[in-house]
């Protein structure tokens, strides 16, 4: 599958259709932000290599949270490529012992009610497990990782407790914005949280911040203007 051009030296790779991984390139270096669902390892290797680089081009990559459909082949990955792993304390602790999920409820949304009676509601824990991961660097709010000018950490809890966003310093500043919200024809609540209030309470923060493009762990980019539609929203 061929990556897709976001902006200069920034591709995403859609992963089932579903989550986004993104691919950052600085010089000869590459950056992964989120790795996809368990299983995705070769599909992301391939997208890479699509772009002129081998596997041992990927130095970083960064998991804004544990659950499994961003980080379900960071394991895979950084054995593949041998990258430092990246992901806040409290989700390094989960992903440690190759679980991914904690008890969340989902948003007072038909979205969220939907997703959780689907893919949530009654199927066990243990099926959201994978590899177990030994996280290289623990990254915490106000961060920076010194990769492509800059890429800032934002603490951003609510969807899950260890979750960061990232805000990097190119193009006039670009939100990965995680799943704080999805953008599916618009910004929306994501479809569950662990702690609705700290989500909101994010969603809050992060609007207040200084960004002209946003990045999605669902849906399309938002490109131009992306920190104004948070605020309005």
């Amino acid at each position: 599958m061929q990556p897709k051009l976001v902006l200069p030296n920034l591709y995403s790779l859609s992963i089932r259709q579903a989550v986004n991984v993104f691919i950052l390139v600085d010089g000869k270096n590459i950056a992964l932000i989120d790795t996809g669902f368990p299983d995705s390892g070769s599909l992301i290797l391939d997208a890479v290599k699509s772009l002129g680089f081998a596997a041992e081009a990927v130095r970083h990559i960064i998991a804004t949270h544990c659950h499994n459909d961003h980080a379900g082949s960071l394991a895979e990955l950084q054995e593949s490529t041998g990258a430092i792993s990246y992901m806040h304390e409290m989700d390094a602790d989960l992903i440690r012992t190759g679980r991914t999920m904690r008890v969340c409820s989902p948003a007072p949304t038909s979205l969220g009610q939907e997703f959780y009676s689907k893919y949530i509601k009654d199927v066990p824990f243990e099926s959201f497990d994978v590899l177990p991961v030994q996280i290289d660097r623990i990254i915490a709010d106000s961060d920076i990782i010194d990769f492509a000018g800059g890429i800032e950490v934002v603490f951003a809890p609510g969807h899950c407790a260890g979750q960061v966003a990232l805000l990097w310093k190119a193009h006039g500043g670009v939100l990965f914005a995680a799943d704080i919200a999805p953008n599916a024809d618009g910004l929306i609540l994501s479809p569950v949280y662990e702690d609705m209030a700290l989500g909101l309470a994010t969603l809050n923060r992060v609007s207040q911040l200084d960004f002209e493009h946003a990045c999605f762990g669902h849906g399309s980019a938002m490109k131009g203007a992306a920190a104004e539609h948070f605020r309005r929203k």
